[in-house]
């Protein structure tokens, strides 16, 4: 960089700067660095930094100098500290410039005052970094006419050109995306003498926007300055300010009342309340308070309780992190609701209230009516078992008046017996938790026990064994699988065991694979050889048939030892009833 460059850009910063040699002497600084320690560039020239900027106790004697720490090639960035001076504290940020070999050969030191740091330190710190980190800065020295007098690569590689050379054939104006902003600007320039952090847009060769601020200098009617390409940073902003739109939009039209809330600690800093920050419209609407009112106050206050509402839960979710969701009733505006509660950060939460108060009144009239229903479907069940017990009983009556035709006797017992098996169906129905599935389990055991009762079988001469699973039939199944096992268990009843011969009945329900396996047998005498049971004169063994057909079943029989009948079905679907 040239010399004029050098002065121009240490005169364009209106921060205390100056530049050391690797020997630790200032060979050049700006206007306001001499203001500031109250002498002329000359007299400070050859001067140790320390002993004009920071006292005796600086360098070598403090082990955390940035300088000096960048000087013995510690560090070969840019680096920003907070340090003591003769007249208070200031920050200052140290760059290492390099030669072209890549050796040290310079130090730029920047301060700024802390008086000033609130509002310019971030501003400048980011501005330092971003021009100063990587030592190619965007440089150029250009006249009123618009020519490129010097630019650096970076100034060129800024704009789109390979290099300074291709960039100083071209004029600045040809870069201004308004060309009357260059005379806005040297009409500024020729009123105050320098620019600082003046924004402007500009083009580059493709013709793409660029956002930049200028820090320059007019001396000797030469402008002479430095770039930082905020593009990014601008097209950031301009996103942002989108998403906050959108998400403000979203956050005003939610039909949920909204509530950004702060915990509230006591002295002893124990939490003890949370106030409200900020409500949605809809929070207004639901509530019936203002946000003017509700915003700053205390819930405690607002809601005129000792602790304020759910406050364990909120606690929680701070504590931890971790959201959470829950149902209330809220007594205050006698409604529900469905919370749901995000953690922030720095104490705050947000409670997303969604007035439920209407479904829980349908919920409670579906459930009311649900209810009904279920009464009704119980009653029904037990006045159909109660009339099949009467049928049942008037069909026991009936054998008294058949005298001694055995085959008569035989044919109403078997039909008392099918009409028992169906009672206790809707028995078991309306004891059901649903009124629609039997514990066939349970059922057949019973089913098998009162046979054995119908049936008058001495109580050591046949032993039942039963065996199932825990399955659950619905009606449609349940009544032809209890007609099944009640035609089969009967008929092993009346004829496996003849002359009080001895023996055992097996039932047993298991599941099989998407369906189920019923076996009913016995180790009685067994079936006559010639009989063919799909195909037979037996009303029993004819219903057992017509039964599995109507279950989508398969039966087989294996007559190896007494009479064991093999029925593979699945359960019915259930189909709606016109």
């Amino acid at each position: 960089m040239d010399t004029i460059n050098s002065r121009a850009i240490l005169d364009g910063i209106n921060h205390p700067t100056f530049i050391l040699n690797v020997s630790n002497e200032i060979v050049a600084a700006n206007k306001t660095f001499q203001n500031r320690v109250g002498m002329n560039e000359a007299d400070i020239m050859g001067s140790k930094c320390f002993k004009l900027v920071h006292g005796e106790e600086c360098g070598k004697a403090l082990k955390d100098c940035p300088m000096q720490m960048i000087l013995d090639g510690e560090i070969k960035e840019t680096v920003e500290k907070m340090m003591e001076t003769v007249d208070g504290y200031c920050m200052i940020a140290c760059t290492p410039i390099f030669d072209e070999a890549g050796n040290l050969s310079r130090v730029m030191h920047l301060t700024i005052d802390r008086n000033g740091a609130n509002d310019e330190c971030p501003r400048y710190k980011k501005l330092h970094h971003e021009l100063l980190e990587n030592p190619m800065v965007p440089v150029f020295t250009s006249n009123l006419n618009g020519d490129i007098l010097f630019a650096n690569n970076a100034m060129a590689k800024m704009f789109g050109y390979n290099d300074a050379e291709d960039l100083k054939k071209n004029k600045v104006t040809n870069h201004y995306k308004n060309v009357e902003d260059r005379s806005l600007l040297i009409e500024q320039l020729f009123e105050d003498g320098t620019l600082n952090d003046y924004e402007l847009d500009a083009v580059d060769v493709a013709g793409n926007t660029l956002k930049l601020i200028l820090g320059a200098v007019l001396k000797n009617g030469m402008i002479s300055g430095m770039f930082m390409d905020i593009t990014a940073k601008k097209i950031s902003e301009v996103q942002l300010k989108e998403s906050e739109k959108r998400y403000r939009a979203l956050y005003s039209s939610m039909n949920e009342a909204v509530s950004i809330n702060k915990l509230v600690y006591s002295k002893e800093n124990i939490p003890i309340d949370y106030e409200i920050v900020d409500v949605n419209p809809a929070f207004e609407e639901i509530t019936g308070l203002s946000r003017e009112y509700c915003v700053s106050k205390m819930v405690s206050e607002l809601s005129k309780l000792e602790k304020p509402p759910y406050f364990e839960i909120y606690s929680k979710v701070i504590e931890t992190g971790v959201p959470t969701r829950f149902e209330t009733y809220f007594d205050l505006l006698d409604k529900y609701f469905d919370i749901s509660v995000f953690y922030l950060s720095n104490d705050m939460f947000v409670t997303v209230s969604e007035d439920i108060t209407e479904r829980k009144k349908s919920e409670d009239k579906i459930k009311a009516s649900l209810k009904e229903k279920e009464v009704l479907l119980q009653e029904i069940h037990h006045r159909v078992k109660n009339n099949m017990q009467i049928i049942s009983s008037l069909l026991n009556l009936q054998t008294k008046y058949v005298g001694g035709d055995e085959v008569a006797l035989d044919v109403l017992k078997e039909s008392q017996n099918r009409v028992t098996s169906m009672a206790m169906i809707h028995e078991k129905l309306y004891q059901s938790h649903d009124f629609m599935h039997v514990e066939i389990g349970e059922y057949i055991e019973k089913l098998v026990n009162d046979l054995l009762y119908s049936y008058a079988v001495p109580k050591d001469q046949i032993v039942p064994h039963v065996e199932y699973d825990d399955i659950e039939l619905n009606i449609e199944t349940s009544i032809p699988c209890g007609l099944i096992i009640s035609e089969l268990v009967s008929n092993s009843l009346k004829y496996a065991f003849p002359d009080g011969k001895t023996g055992k009945i097996t039932v047993s329900l298991r599941c099989h694979g998407e369906g189920y396996l019923l076996v009913v047998g016995d180790d009685g005498v067994g079936l006559p050889e010639n009989l063919e049971f799909t195909r037979t004169d037996s009303l029993g063994l004819e219903l057992v048939n017509n039964l599995v057909d109507q279950v989508d079943g398969t039966i087989e029989l294996d007559k190896r030892c007494g009479t064991k009948f093999i029925i593979k079905f699945r359960e019915l679907e259930y189909k709606k009833r016109m």
